[in-house]
């Protein structure tokens, strides 16, 4: 097809955009200049080429929000030289580009995108409970699933991963949540060895494994309820992170698509005051959770599904922005909320807000003092969303695809893992719920010289980074072939010489320092009218981070002991980095032979 249209003369139309009126946008494609003033656009939902004049593209580019096409002709007119003035011209070269399926009406995109399919998501194997050593509320999370066990009758296996020696009122609660005829096991120390050891016997190499699902922390519970509940979903709850569960107070109905992975923040004054912000969830809460993980897309979106959309949710929204989501695209992870004492170590991510949560945070000078010692907060989107990434820990997994293992050392981990979900699952998506859940055990209170301390990530989050631009590249169709590749990039850094992985790091440190000063500088910049109490905490930050890009101090990520010198820097990366890879490598045999298992895998 070719396009050869002249705009000609016509008088200016309005250019006001009624609510009624369909909205259309752009068909993502590829461009291919052919030489000239021509250039070929191949369509990525089927293939199909159409070449075009150089100008007629321009006006297609800018049509890449849902708006109307008179909105999209007069901002035509405006932007592109030579055609001031000739919006009717322009307008019926758009009507040219929808009838050659260029353009693409907001029904039609929503019609492609909502189509049910009768695919049932797989079964919940279990409730996977992790209970950290010495923790005081993880008897109070399994009260809480008893009773919703006793009223509801969900009739849920639950697993309590324990870090700790089985305190005795962790059993006691135990017994509580099996007096309900609930299934109940304990996954202590020594039942967490003998399972590796089984493991490792059944499944060669199986043991480069074992402690990322022996060690203690919730990236090893993770790793053992991925496992555990391979070709099924689980339900994963940190007993810091649990019941009850509320909605937003704001809640909204319908889906945001292409939304920011960063929750907006809700400050309170006491942590009751946000352990009770919003709404109890009415019914069975792990019901409630589970219910669309692992479900397809195309049904969530549908009428009568969870999350219809409708044309006017579309505006302004830009597929080509968007992954590439279909109605097939399965959710592999849920995410929600949370409330009470925050769980973020250092005080450097209140400074980062989006505008309408820092208004929030400075609106009081007191209480922007006590958040700053010990922040009570209500983070979670008064909206669903859907993610092509989760950065935070998600509470719901579908294992019915391999599920990536996580890294168990440093800080990071939750990124790092969201990235390898994204990267061996590329077609699945993450939904976050408008829910929260409740934060009993928050981070210690920070001083004001470890808040202002200089940017200094943990090993997961420069893995995440690294390795985020090379995982794109990655092209096997096989979740197994791709996980492969990805252990493949962390054996190569792992035996890289000394040298280079000092260098890595402290060019990584550097990198992390200098992106958060020029962050700041421009958020500082971008809010001229801020109380000049928090203009005094953003320049000591970035002082502090200034100061540290030119200390010759060695490269030590978070987690590191202090006296690491370079060298220790070098072998401690070599040997963290290379023991993931190992875990990399067995996970795919792991995770086949546990999904052949099943349930029994369990009960062994």
């Amino acid at each position: 097809m070719e396009f050869r249209i002249d705009f000609g003369n016509a008088i200016p139309a309005a250019a006001h955009e009624r609510d009624e009126l369909p909205r259309f946008a752009a068909v993502p494609g590829v461009l291919m200049p052919l030489g000239g003033d021509e250039v070929l656009w191949r369509l990525r939902v089927d293939g199909s080429h159409h070449v075009m004049t150089r100008q007629v593209f321009d006006a297609l580019s800018r049509c890449a929000g849902f708006h109307s096409l008179d909105r999209h002709a007069a901002e035509i007119s405006s932007a592109l030289p030579g055609l001031a003035g000739q919006v009717a011209a322009v307008r019926q070269v758009l009507d040219h580009l929808v009838a050659r399926s260029l353009l693409i009406r907001d029904t039609d995109w929503i019609a492609r995108l909502s189509r049910p399919a009768p695919v049932a998501p797989a079964p919940l194997r279990a409730v996977f409970i992790h209970a950290p050593a010495g923790s005081a509320h993880a008897p109070s999370l399994l009260d809480a699933l008893a009773v919703a066990e006793a009223g509801h009758r969900g009739g849920y296996r639950y697993v309590v991963i324990d870090d700790g020696a089985g305190d005795p009122a962790l059993r006691a609660a135990m017994g509580r949540l099996r007096a309900t005829g609930a299934a109940v096991v304990h996954l202590d120390g020594d039942r967490r060895r003998a399972l590796c050891e089984a493991l490792g016997r059944a499944v060669p190499g199986a043991a480069a494994a074992s402690p990322a699902l022996r060690a203690a922390g919730p990236a090893a519970a993770r790793n053992l309820a991925a496992l555990l509940s391979a070709g099924a979903r689980a339900v994963l709850l940190d007993a810091a992170c649990g019941l009850p569960l509320h909605a937003a107070s704001d809640v909204t109905g319908g889906l945001e698509l292409g939304g920011s992975p960063l929750l907006p923040v809700r400050f309170h004054a006491r942590a009751d005051e946000a352990l009770a912000a919003g709404d109890p969830v009415a019914g069975d809460p792990v019901a409630a959770l589970a219910a669309d993980c692992g479900a397809l897309l195309g049904t969530l979106l549908a009428q009568g599904g969870h999350f219809p959309l409708a044309a006017r949710d579309l505006a302004g929204l830009e597929p080509a922005a968007l992954p590439p989501w279909s109605a097939s695209t399965r959710i592999a992870a849920l995410q929600v909320g949370r409330r009470g004492p925050t769980r973020e170590r250092g005080r450097k991510w209140l400074f980062e807000l989006d505008a309408g949560s820092r208004e929030r945070f400075v609106a009081d000078r007191d209480r922007y003092l006590r958040t700053l010692d010990q922040p009570s907060v209500c983070s979670g989107p008064s909206r669903a969303r859907l993610l092509a990434r989760t950065m935070d820990a998600p509470v719901v997994l579908d294992g019915g695809s391999l599920l990536p293992p996580s890294l168990h050392v440093g800080e990071g981990a939750d990124a790092l893992f969201g990235l390898f979900l994204q990267t061996v699952r590329p077609e699945d998506a993450v939904l976050v719920h408008p829910w929260t859940l409740a934060v009993r055990d928050g981070a210690p209170p920070c001083s004001a010289g470890a808040a202002w301390a200089p940017e200094t990530p943990g090993l997961g989050s420069l893995l995440t980074d690294l390795l985020a631009p090379r995982a794109a590249e990655l092209r096997a169709a096989a979740p197994e072939a791709r996980l492969r590749g990805l252990a493949a990039m962390l054996a190569d850094l792992a035996a890289a010489p000394p040298a280079r992985q000092t260098d890595l790091v402290q060019e990584y440190l550097g990198f992390c320092r200098a992106d958060l000063v020029a962050r700041l500088q421009a958020t500082f910049a971008a809010a001229p009218t801020a109380p000049l109490f928090w203009q005094a905490d953003v320049r000591a930050i970035i002082e502090a981070n200034g100061r540290a890009l030119t200390s010759d101090l060695a490269p030590r990520l978070d987690g590191w002991p202090e006296g690491l010198d370079a060298a220790g820097c070098a072998d401690r990366f070599a040997r963290e980095v290379g023991a993931f890879a190992a875990t990399l490598d067995a996970w795919p045999a792991l995770w086949a032979h546990a999904r052949e298992r099943g349930p029994a895998l369990l009960d062994a």
